[in-house]
């Protein structure tokens, strides 16, 4: 037991100290909590086989962990979290990573696509390419969330997403709208979604 406890106590150091090492030298020389943590946190990342090629960041103020990039699966999201919850128990996780199926990203790469794709659905999206963008990344962060999106209708105008159709219940309406309201570059959100089953109001 003596032998375990003074290993983990001469470990835990090396690591620390490995970890401050290279957040004084990416601060010039000022080291920080918050940076040391951000470099063990990116070090856990390149040294995992699935996420070593992932753009995933790390940032952390205060007790609170901020996890954004970009990946493909919502596996890989999850093994990111799990990855900062092992290396700073006790810490907030804000998890903003937004997951593209590989075959989504390739249709934002295409507005063209993107818009015929919309039209298929019974959508309508602006002019701009930056309507086209919004439109792709809300309705992949839509696709991978595990909301039932059948019966909703999306217009995407001016940096306006504008929500219509049918949902089966209040929580899917209003995670359906805080799916919206947190896709980067939205501007405002309109939720004309209707629940099935509800009565109008008078």
């Amino acid at each position: 037991m003596i032998i375990k406890i003074l290993t983990l106590s001469l470990s835990l150091p090396l690591v620390f100290g490995a970890a401050l090492l290279a957040a004084q030298a990416e601060q010039g020389g000022q080291i920080t909590l918050s940076s040391c943590l951000e470099n063990m946190i990116q070090s856990k990342f390149e040294s995992d086989p699935r996420l070593k090629d992932a753009d995933i960041r790390a940032s952390v103020e205060e007790n609170k962990v901020t996890l954004s990039g970009t990946v493909h699966s919502n596996d890989l999201r999850s093994d990111a979290v799990r990855i900062v919850e092992q290396t700073a128990p006790g810490y907030t996780i804000a998890d903003t990573i937004d997951v593209r199926p590989e075959q989504m990203a390739r249709a934002e790469a295409d507005p063209n696509q993107t818009r015929k794709d919309a039209e298929q659905r019974g959508d309508t999206i602006g002019q701009s390419e930056q309507d086209a963008q919004l439109y792709s990344q809300f309705f992949s962060r839509l696709s991978t969330s595990g909301v039932q999106k059948d019966g909703i209708k999306i217009d995407v105008t001016d940096g306006v997403i504008t929500l219509q159709g049918n949902v089966k219940d209040e929580n899917t309406k209003r995670k359906v709208q805080e799916i919206a309201q947190q896709t980067p570059g939205v501007k405002e959100t309109k939720n004309e979604l209707a629940v099935q089953g509800s009565q109008p109001a008078q």
